[in-house]
């Protein structure tokens, strides 16, 4: 009998331990009717959920602690949230009119953490959000663009610039405390371009030894070393993959011509709208510059399908390390599209980020010069 008991009671630790090794994701979502379609996506990998009056109970296996992504399409209504989770048991309860950031996963040391670093700045972020409201509305009255954007986006000043700054101080709280946990790290991709150098050493300093070796914080000491490009500085060198996975180095693609590097992928939808459009540019350019695409994820059938979008033309380079490869932190990538143009001889002219208006006009008129 006593035997029996002993096994019985290691069956059931090993029962409990394998149960560990997935996440168990449950919920209770009012406003989700029972013919919406409602998925969870992580990473590459998606997943239909059957919901009955806003009640679901899923199980996905992580590799790591990662976002978790709930979409819900109801008919012409698009919601999605997100959560920072692992490996555990976690409940989220609340309203779809709760989304995207104001619903937390209960029972998950993980979201724990991305809650709080919301509460950190939602107030700002709401008078950022009424003050855009009030900006479009005072330019749909007929009021001069260029000087409302001196008032809300004017440098140091402005309203939207103040309370922009404040946030990215609190962001940067934030990761000192917490740089020694999963989600302090994970932050640090979306950060790229909001801290200084030497913010980002002090970062560093502070990471434990045992963290050292990850990608994270690899990442991290790209962003302390590499100083911000600016205009006339030569471009930083490296290595990706081609479309056939051979390595190419950056500096083997300057042949005399001007190059436009963008950074793209196809799991933005600007990127995608801009990708043809950018394509066909610098084909009418092609005479004096030559256009290079690097990918900005891992995945090797995005790479391929996002050269189809831009309808095979220039050429497309990646990595398969994904967003957290230390070219993203040298070139301060945190938003796609962006683009840097190079002169012939490999040094910075300009540089944009995002959807760009009158792009080819703005391209021939640097290439002149």
């Amino acid at each position: 009998m006593i035997k029996k008991l002993v096994l019985g009671s290691a069956i059931l630790l090993v029962a409990n331990a394998f149960a560990q090794d997935e996440l168990h994701f449950k919920g209770n979502i009012k406003g989700i009717s029972n013919d919406a379609q409602v998925w969870l996506s992580v990473g590459k990998e998606q997943k239909e959920i059957e919901v009955n009056d806003g009640v679901f109970d899923v199980r996905i296996l992580l590799e790591r602690p990662e976002y978790v992504y709930l979409y819900v399409q109801q008919g012409n209504d698009f919601r999605y949230t997100s959560f920072y989770l692992g490996n555990e048991d976690v409940t989220i309860e609340g309203n779809i009119a709760d989304f995207p950031m104001n619903i937390q996963a209960k029972n998950s040391q993980h979201d724990a953490l991305r809650y709080q670093d919301y509460l950190e700045t939602k107030d700002l972020q709401a008078q950022i959000d009424e003050l855009n409201d009030e900006a479009y509305e005072l330019m749909e009255g007929g009021a001069d663009r260029d000087s409302l954007y001196e008032v809300y986006m004017g440098v140091p000043s402005g309203k939207i610039t103040v309370l922009e700054a404040q946030i990215k101080a609190k962001e940067f709280d934030f990761i000192k405390k917490n740089i020694n946990t999963d989600y302090g790290r994970s932050k640090l991709v979306f950060t790229t371009d909001d801290f200084t150098s030497e913010q980002f050493k002090i970062l560093t300093a502070l990471v434990e030894p045992k963290y050292k070796n990850t990608k994270e914080v690899q990442y991290l000491q790209h962003l302390a070393d590499y100083p911000v490009l600016e205009a006339g500085d030569k471009y930083y060198d490296f290595k990706a993959l081609d479309l056939n996975q051979q390595e190419v180095s950056f500096s083997s693609l300057f042949k005399g011509k001007y190059v436009l590097l963008d950074f793209s992928t196809l799991h933005c939808s600007y990127c995608q709208t801009e990708a043809p459009l950018t394509a066909e540019i610098a084909e009418q350019l092609k005479a004096n510059m030559d256009h290079i695409t690097y990918y900005v994820d891992e995945d090797k059938e995005g790479v391929q399908k996002y050269y189809e979008l831009k309808g095979k033309k220039g050429q497309v380079l990646w990595n398969k390390e994904g967003r957290f490869h230390p070219i993203q932190a040298q070139y301060r990538v945190s938003t796609t599209p962006s683009y840097v143009l190079f002169d012939p001889k490999g040094k910075v002219i300009a540089k944009w980020v995002g959807a760009q208006q009158n792009f080819q006009e703005k391209l021939a008129q640097l290439i002149k010069k």
